[in-house]
């Protein structure tokens, strides 16, 4: 009897409801997915903020520690620790042009993938305060936004790029309790 009862309920309701559930997906579900691919946008940009701010450390304990002195090519060795660290987070290269880092293999000398475009995306500015106890690295790197539709929301303009960026810039001060030698 109960059973009886229920089932002329649900036969009722799936009636009066039979497009309801259409229009309601229909409206809901480009809002829910716009939502979740800004969530997946932001968790992306705050752990490219997190390998800048590791490149900004890096870059200035090279410079506190490493030879004064240009690396290879034209690239300090500070620049090139920071090229190192961003090339996880580099995208595609957009702009020509940037040198590839290269580093000893097993099997001679390899080059770090998608570091030419890191190369091209990361800036990095090397300042020793005046008594030379202290080396700060500002390290600004463009970085790729990465999920469609979202990504034109977030853009920073005027970057050379034909894929939405955003200019991302952390710093990091080292003390050198030794003394710097300028």
């Amino acid at each position: 009897m109960i059973r009886a009862i229920w089932n002329r309920i649900s036969e009722i309701a799936r009636e009066e409801e039979s497009g309801q559930a259409m229009t309601e997906f229909v409206i809901v579900a480009p809002v829910q997915f716009l939502v979740i691919a800004g969530i997946m946008q932001f968790a992306l940009f705050n752990t490219a903020v997190i390998v800048v701010n590791h490149a900004a450390y890096t870059a200035a304990r090279a410079a506190l520690v490493g030879d004064e002195s240009p690396g290879v090519g034209s690239q300090g060795m500070a620049e090139r620790a920071a090229i190192f660290i961003c090339s996880s987070i580099a995208g595609s290269s957009d702009v020509a042009g940037g040198a590839s880092v290269s580093y000893p293999g097993p099997n001679g000398r390899a080059t770090l993938a998608r570091s030419a475009a890191a190369a091209s995306k990361t800036r990095v500015k090397i300042n020793y305060n005046q008594d030379g106890q202290a080396v700060q690295a500002i390290v600004t790197h463009e970085y790729e936004l990465a999920i469609p539709v979202v990504r034109h929301l977030f853009k920073t303009p005027g970057l050379p790029y034909r894929t939405p960026h955003v200019a991302i810039r952390e710093d990091c001060i080292m003390p050198c309790p030794w003394g710097r030698r300028r």
